[in-house]
């Protein structure tokens, strides 16, 4: 019987489960901060409005019929409206910051497949910072808030657009060798010809099928890597930043900080001190 009620109140009200510590709704979004207590078990339950979820601090499963997402902080979750799931709150707790359309939201055709498709976990530090973004005009708004949040929100669906684009389901063997060592290998990866014939194919041949399958260079896959491990020192760690770009494979502090600032549009030192775990 209470998961009969939880996904009711879950169907009615998009019930968050957790304690509402902020709600506000500017423009055509509703904009949600909650904590949830340590142990927490929803049951079954679904909402009528799409979501875009950055676990703020914490760790829980979100569990959907055939998969489950083990979401913890930093994490950013995009789930349709619609899909019946349950959450596992860990035993720690959690706090989550939530985006979520209105029903008077008209998306475009394109933002439409996103919106009813299914469950992602977003990638990519640009995301994740889109969305502290919100999260920081929605606790500290002003005359300018509601346009701010609009040009937030809008880049916020075309990078998930960009990052959720569809995959290849499958390729070569050999491609996803080469992709696990440079995640592996990303602070001190082998160059494009030892890459190659550790997976056994010729240099261009490999340069070329990498961009094709993953829609991104070797290079620029290297860069991505390296700049969402910074994030994750930045926010959990209080390593200097020199030591970061020293563990993350950077030349030195300089250019860790250009190339982190060309991804994010910020500093390291300014990304440390954005809110995002109180």
């Amino acid at each position: 019987m209470l998961g009969v009620i939880e996904k009711e109140s879950a169907r009615r009200a998009a019930s968050h489960f957790g304690t509402t510590l902020s709600a506000t709704r500017i423009g055509a979004f509703t904009l949600t901060e909650a904590q949830y207590r340590p142990g927490l078990r929803t049951g079954w339950h679904w909402h009528t409005s799409a979501a875009f979820c950055l676990v703020l601090r914490g760790r829980y499963v979100e569990r959907f019929r055939g998969i489950a997402l083990e979401c913890a902080t930093s994490t950013m979750v995009f789930r349709p409206a619609g899909i019946e799931h349950l959450d596992e709150i860990d035993p720690q707790g959690a706090a989550c910051f939530f985006v979520e359309p209105t029903p008077s939201w008209q998306p475009t055709a394109c933002v439409r497949g996103l919106v009813t498709g299914g469950v992602r976990v977003i990638v990519g530090v640009r995301a994740r910072w889109l969305l502290a973004q919100a999260r920081h005009e929605m606790r500290y708004p002003d005359t300018a808030t509601p346009l701010a949040l609009d040009g937030i929100i809008h880049m916020l669906l075309a990078e998930c657009i960009r990052s959720t684009h569809p995959r290849p389901t499958t390729c070569a063997p050999w491609l996803r060798r080469a992709r696990d060592v440079l995640s592996d290998r990303f602070a001190d990866p082998p160059t494009l010809a030892e890459l190659s014939t550790e997976v056994g194919v010729h240099p261009t041949y490999l340069a070329t099928e990498f961009r094709r399958a993953f829609r991104t260079t070797v290079g620029e896959y290297v860069r991505s890597l390296r700049v969402e491990a910074a994030q994750r020192m930045l926010s959990n760690s209080d390593r200097s930043l020199a030591q970061i770009a020293l563990d993350t494979g950077f030349a030195d502090q300089s250019h860790f900080t250009r190339v982190f600032r060309r991804a994010t549009g910020l500093t390291p030192k300014v990304y440390r001190a954005l809110p995002l775990q109180s």
